[in-house]
């Protein structure tokens, strides 16, 4: 490769469009969205019970101080992320991933600037 051409960098990120075919494809079964839905809805309130109540007993619900706080409220998020993109992944990802596509892309345009 001679030093003067030009590197050839991919056209554009489209993360967000790849998606949209996987789910399209899941969708078309309603009872699959159906099953997420209700179970990503029984994740989402069954950890902010389980939080609640251990907020209740005094036996980590909070966030802060200490390492037995800490483990209580990172199960929540994850819980809380977890339920929520299994009860609207039609939302929340093409959302998540519309960023990431733009991020990418302004990075790869920088990027073939700079080179």
């Amino acid at each position: 490769m001679n030093p003067s051409e030009p590197i050839i960098m991919a056209a554009e990120l489209d993360l967000r469009g790849n998606w949209d075919t996987i789910w399209s494809a899941i969708s078309s079964d309603s009872d699959v969205t159906k099953l997420l839905g209700i179970f990503g809805t029984i994740i989402v309130i069954a950890a902010i019970v389980g939080f609640i109540w251990a907020k209740r007993r005094g036996d980590g619900g909070g966030g802060g101080g200490g390492n037995q706080h800490q483990g209580r409220t990172k199960f929540l998020i994850g819980a809380l992320v977890v339920g929520t993109l299994m009860a609207a992944p039609s939302v929340i990802l093409p959302l998540a991933l519309g960023i990431a596509d733009l991020v990418g892309n302004v990075g790869i345009r920088l990027f073939e600037k700079i080179f």
